[in-house]
């Protein structure tokens, strides 16, 4: 009367084989990666299709070649700048921008410059 295990085990195995269900936390986590994920992408997408960076790095190489073409020399900073500024382009050092912002940044994260020590808190250590 009793069921042999060989069927037995075969119906535990058909009873697991059905479909997985995620847990409601995993469904709500993956929900949020992909949406995370589309605007990021999305964002990236504006921003590339905004700024026209072929329109760009073509007129930075086409200085170059131009002058190349043109019997002077092609690494003239001078010359490349006078043809940059003729095609509307910003011309300016970026990376000293950059630094600066940096320096900004450091400054205001750790309360000191290079000569510095760091500023005293008025924190808990104080009281």
């Amino acid at each position: 009367m009793g069921v042999s295990p060989a069927i037995s085990g075969e119906k535990a195995a058909e009873v697991s084989a059905g479909p997985k269900r995620h847990s409601p936390v995993f469904l709500a986590v993956f929900a949020l990666f992909l949406v995370t994920t589309v605007i990021c992408v999305a964002g990236t997408m504006i921003g590339v299709a905004s700024a026209h960076p072929s329109h760009h790095d073509t007129q930075w190489f086409w200085a170059s070649g131009h002058l190349l073409d043109h019997g002077k020399n092609p690494d003239d900073r001078q010359a490349i700048r006078d043809i940059e500024t003729s095609l509307g382009l910003k011309v300016g050092s970026t990376i000293a921008q950059a630094i600066a912002w940096l320096a900004w940044y450091l400054y205001a994260m750790t309360g000191k410059t290079s000569g510095q020590k760091p500023v005293a808190s008025a924190g808990l250590a104080s009281a």
